[in-house]
């Protein structure tokens, strides 16, 4: 029965992930890949702000039309034919 906790002390302690170097090759590439994923950022919310931004102007133009032709609707009632 010892053994099998022995065995589970061993895969639970090779999970765990190596130490992060410190070389300054290392933290340099850590700070780029930050600086990466930072304007990655950036630019996913600015293109999410600019369709948001074309979709509420889409619709602000739709509902000028729609409420265009409903004024020439009430203004000017269409003519019903009479049946013959």
């Amino acid at each position: 029965m010892s053994d099998i906790n022995e065995t589970s002390d061993i895969e639970a302690t090779s999970d765990l992930k190596p130490a992060a170097s410190n070389t300054p090759q290392d933290r340099a590439l850590r700070v780029a890949k930050r600086e990466e994923r930072a304007r990655d950022a950036s630019r996913a919310m600015h293109e999410i702000k600019s369709e948001k931004q074309a979709e509420l102007s889409k619709t602000a133009r739709l509902k000028a039309l729609r409420l265009a032709n409903m004024a020439n609707e009430v203004a000017a009632p269409v003519k019903k034919r009479k049946p013959k």
